[in-house]
């Protein structure tokens, strides 16, 4: 038995190194693919999938609201969908508006600190548009920086 048990491993311990170095030259083959072909997307989604980043997502069996405990599927995803669409109605009203054209504060609860909405001027804009660093990726408008400056 012992034979057959130390073959197992043996075998097993090929196939296991067979594959790690399968997948290391498919990771480097992927990753030059994207980079000459410039999709920064592609390349840094194949790099978080390495590094077990996103993609994962998490089922909820249960929902806790004024301990009342909701399970069925649909019942939770409306309650999330209602919490999600009402937070910025329900975080301003608890604001206090100074004047229309003012700044509006929020305390925040529990926490010793404000939050301060400022009017928005041109000026502020030009000025935050010339500090962008035109060698970072671009935003969610994918509009490169060096266009903006």
């Amino acid at each position: 038995m012992q034979v057959h048990w130390d073959k197992y491993k043996s075998e097993r311990n090929k196939v296991n190194s067979e594959m790690k170095r399968a997948k290391t030259v498919y990771y480097q083959t992927r990753i030059k693919e994207f980079s000459l072909a410039k999709d920064m997307k592609k390349t840094w989604s194949l790099i978080n999938t390495l590094l077990g980043k996103g993609g994962k997502s998490s089922n909820i069996a249960e929902i806790n609201i004024n301990d009342i405990i909701y399970n069925d599927r649909k019942q939770i995803a409306e309650h999330l969908n209602d919490y999600f669409v009402n937070i910025g109605p329900t975080l301003a009203a608890e604001c206090e508006r100074l004047s229309d054209y003012e700044d509006m504060h929020c305390n925040s609860t529990g926490v010793n600190s404000k939050f301060y909405f400022h009017t928005i001027t041109e000026s502020n804009i030009l000025k935050n548009l010339k500090n962008l660093k035109v060698s970072k990726a671009t935003g969610a408008d994918g509009i490169p920086a060096k266009m903006l400056k």
